[in-house]
């Protein structure tokens, strides 16, 4: 017994000693960027350590995403390797890189989706601004209320005495209300500023950035400079080529993973192009998103002029059914999970007999990725 409580003791002190020293460590950093949200927290990431980065700020950077990476200050990348899901330990490590490399900057993708651990992580962090890139309905899995509780997520992990920037319009009330209970202001981003922005990409990201950059004390010019920089060397979503002397159109909408933000995202493109062709669908699932699936079935299953739908990923099979159940012919659908360069050519040369605009819709993660739609957009 005696063995027990000395050992009981010995990890309290060792666990009072830990948090003051991430504490001390945490001080040590002029700035915690901490940056949430639905859609966009990559992006908004990778931007603002950019511009830190260009500004002699010695910054590190985390995203999350599909493949979670640090940022260091010379800008170099490394791949966080994970046994299992993610953990706050990550988090704690990442404090304690911060201090053996001197970091003045930190911006932090949020990695955490459950309640209590947003609110952890915030605690943890104890971030000066917190960035609310925008609240969509996504992760149903977790949350029994929809967007409405995925809301309530975001703004109770606001933290105490802070700035929070955001460009979310619709939750915009209960970010403030929760926020003037913390002691924090909120900052709402104007795009009405930006101009010769590149097609594809969110005016909204770039405002998030923008601000942040000019809360730390970056000079607007210098900022705006190196975002320009960043945005010639991004990529546009849209391919186009021949195929059979037809022109197609590739559409890569797959990070766009939200019902909501995918329509926006499919009538941006639709008015810029000046309308869409026929259609093929590429819609890529995942066994663990199933209510995802089925909100993606029934969204697409209401689209004109499609000729064929295309389905690959963990989650094929339920998604074909769903789309049944929705009205879709059975004959417009096909299922293509693990097929090789060879078999998507001659589908490829099958299928595109005229004008046609391929749509890639639903999840990044999976085959699709590294196979078909590679493939695609280098065909030419």
């Amino acid at each position: 017994m005696t063995l027990i409580l000395i050992l009981l003791i010995t990890i309290f002190i060792f666990l009072c000693f830990e948090i003051i020293s991430i504490n001390n460590k945490i001080k040590q950093i002029n700035y915690i960027i901490h940056v949430n949200g639905t859609r966009g927290k990559s992006s908004v990431t990778k931007y603002i350590s950019s511009i830190l980065r260009s500004n002699n700020k010695r910054t590190l950077a985390k995203i999350t995403g599909r493949k979670p990476t640090i940022i260091f200050p010379n800008g170099n990348k490394k791949i966080i390797r994970r046994l299992g899901t993610a953990r706050v330990q990550e988090q704690v490590k990442l404090i304690r890189l911060c201090s053996k490399l001197s970091i003045n900057y930190l911006v932090v993708e949020c990695m955490s989706i459950r309640d209590e651990l947003q609110k952890l992580e915030n605690k943890l962090f104890k971030p000066q601004i917190y960035v609310i890139t925008n609240i969509r309905d996504d992760h149903q899995e977790h949350f029994q209320g929809g967007i409405d509780d995925y809301g309530d997520v975001i703004c109770s992990a606001i933290p105490k005495n802070a700035t929070v920037v955001t460009s979310e319009k619709k939750y915009i009330s209960r970010i403030k209300n929760v926020a003037s209970k913390k002691n924090s202001k909120v900052v709402e981003v104007n795009t009405e500023h930006l101009q010769n922005i590149p097609d594809g990409i969110f005016n909204s990201n770039i405002a998030i950035a923008l601000e942040v950059a000019r809360i730390v004390g970056v000079e607007q010019k210098l900022a705006s400079k190196k975002i320009n920089q960043i945005l010639k060397k991004e990529k546009s979503p849209i391919y186009k080529y021949k195929v059979n002397g037809n022109l197609v159109e590739l559409i890569n909408g797959f990070s766009v993973n939200d019902v909501e933000s995918a329509n926006d995202f499919l009538n941006y493109w639709e008015m810029k192009l000046d309308g869409f062709n026929d259609k093929i669908i590429i819609f890529n699932t995942r066994s663990d998103r199933p209510i995802r699936t089925k909100k993606f079935c029934q969204w697409i299953s209401k689209f004109t002029n499609v000729n064929k739908i295309i389905i690959t990923g963990s989650h094929s099979y339920y998604a074909k059914r769903c789309f049944i159940k929705e009205g879709v012919e059975a004959k417009k659908i096909l299922i293509w999970n693990a097929i090789n360069k060879l078999e998507i050519k001659k589908k490829i040369n099958k299928l595109f007999r005229c004008k046609i605009t391929v749509i890639g819709l639903g999840n990044e993660a999976g085959g699709v990725e590294k196979n078909m739609w590679n493939y695609l957009k280098n065909m030419n």
